[in-house]
């Protein structure tokens, strides 16, 4: 992975509220073509079908340009809301089998078709998902993540937001913040022209960080994936935030570039990368020699210092 994240470095960190973001900006502009999901489901390019299987929804696709699907996007309606197991890249217009975990434990009916939620999960779910399907990868081949562990943890959240939710969606839990995440959306709405992803903190732990491979994707896509991050921060916010200083993101950056990542066959198009290691677990997408998706969470609830430290 270190020759494909050589050609980003970390920005000075700023403050949004109780998150602080250190910016990951890219030294090139080029990046993969691409569409994503809500837009090819609005101009009806795009239809994602639910088949009756928890773990697996059909993508039926056939537009003209590269679809691009986000690791930990929301899918919404069908039997249940599910979100998005790893990025996906779709060149070819046919068919797909998404691999997905339920986020609305308390519902099995409705209709057949999903819609975009505008959505990505929060960090805490999306490192749940990053954890079981990299042993599900190296020990079984398949993209299977813990079904139980995911409902675990939007039960967790509607309680920790007092969010009375009759099918337990995690869903409900956004939708019920909204205001709040709308307060923290005004400071991010100009993400400049080189910022490709950022690192995320709140209180005294590492979220996560989202890197993609330009600033053109980023810029696609960064609200949705922030609205996550907002929520985890919301669960922080009566814990003080300290200031990071810029030296030690640029080493936590540097540790993650050296890291040893294991390849595996991606759903469609390209190779995934993945590590689970020292407190942290790692995904991302490379197609045609390029990057395209990096997430990376904390496994274990180490304080950030911990993590800069080592």
């Amino acid at each position: 992975m270190r020759r494909f994240l050589k050609d980003f470095e970390v920005g000075e960190p700023f403050f949004v509220r109780n998150m602080v973001l250190g910016p990951i900006l890219a030294n090139h502009g080029d990046g993969i073509s691409f569409t994503i999901l809500e837009n090819a489901i609005e101009n009806k390019d795009a239809r994602v079908l639910d088949r009756g299987r928890v773990d697996t929804v059909e993508l039926s696709y056939r537009g003209n340009t590269p679809l691009l699907l986000i690791e930990g996007e929301e899918i919404l309606g069908a039997l249940q809301n599910r979100v998005i197991s790893t990025s996906v890249y779709i060149r070819e217009p046919e068919p797909v089998y998404l691999p997905v975990v339920c986020v609305e434990e308390g519902r099995w009916s409705g209709g057949a078709e999903f819609k975009d939620s505008k959505t990505v999960a929060y960090p805490t779910l999306r490192s749940i998902l990053a954890s079981s399907i990299y042993e599900s990868l190296k020990y079984v081949g398949d993209f299977h993540a813990d079904q139980n562990k995911v409902w675990e943890s939007v039960k967790r959240t509607l309680e920790t937001f007092s969010v009375n939710s009759m099918t337990y969606s995690m869903h409900d839990a956004f939708e019920t913040l909204e205001q709040d995440i709308s307060s923290y959306m005004d400071y991010i709405e100009d993400t400049g022209d080189l910022m490709a992803g950022f690192i995320a903190i709140a209180g005294s732990r590492l979220m996560g960080i989202d890197l993609f491979g330009s600033p053109q994707i980023f810029k696609t896509v960064h609200k949705k994936v922030i609205r996550g991050y907002i929520l985890e921060a919301l669960t922080r916010r009566h814990e003080p935030t300290q200031a990071i200083k810029h030296d030690s993101l640029v080493r936590f950056w540097r540790s993650i570039t050296r890291k040893r990542f294991e390849q595996y066959p991606a759903v469609a198009e390209g190779t995934e990368f993945r590590f689970r290691r020292n407190g942290l677990v790692a995904r991302s997408l490379v197609v045609d020699e390029k990057l395209v998706h990096l997430s990376v969470f904390p496994t274990n609830g180490a304080t950030i210092a911990d993590l800069l430290g080592g």
